[in-house]
């Protein structure tokens, strides 16, 4: 049996910009309300990539993924705000159909230490349930408590040119993984993942 390896592009529909529904991006302002913002507009379009300002600080809390979105950091950096109590994309449904399309490319996501009082493995960045053909690609990730990734019932996911730093550097009671891949609770396993 062979295994055939499926490429999904980030590049996809229209292109929208942040800068367009408001975010700053200069590492003091909370850019969350206008980059939900442009995710929920580019998913109420039928989907497209989102592009952010080349080489700025997008001060962040926790961002909410929508089906076909595609984020291109354009270099930029998404930094976690201090005291962070959830990752920083989440969507943890316990059931449901699928949600298809999402991605992250280009940039840095700095996790700021996020959930350093959570007792289990919350303290990750970027935590879905029940997603299919999602693209990680040409990221660095730094400063995660524990998980990097935390996927559950997800398919057809996609690593390529990842870069952990200073990740999973609580290993108290849970381990630190990069990613960690499980059943979702209604069921679905987590499967075809690739880098």
């Amino acid at each position: 049996m062979s295994l055939t390896k499926v490429t999904y592009s980030m590049i996809v529909g229209a292109t929208t910009n942040v800068v367009d529904f408001g975010a700053v991006g200069d590492g003091t302002t909370d850019d969350t309300s206008a980059i939900q913002a442009a995710i929920n507009a580019v998913n109420s379009s039928g989907g497209g990539t989102l592009i952010f300002g080349p080489g700025k600080t997008y001060l962040v809390s926790t961002l909410v993924p929508k089906e076909k979105v595609f984020i291109d950091l354009n270099g930029s950096t998404l930094f976690e705000k201090d005291n962070g109590t959830e990752p920083i994309f989440y969507d943890r449904r316990t059931s449901g159909a699928f949600y298809v399309g999402f991605g992250i490319s280009n940039g840095t996501i700095n996790l700021n230490g996020t959930n350093n009082s959570s007792s289990n493995q919350t303290g990750s960045g970027i935590w879905l349930s029940n997603w299919k053909q999602l693209v990680f690609q040409n990221l660095t990730v730094i400063n995660a408590y524990r998980v990097v990734f935390n996927f559950f019932g997800c398919g057809n996911v996609q690593f390529n040119n990842i870069y952990c730093t200073n990740c999973g550097f609580n290993i108290g009671a849970y381990e630190a993984y990069i990613g960690y891949f499980a059943r979702s609770a209604d069921g679905n396993n987590s499967q075809f993942i690739t880098s």
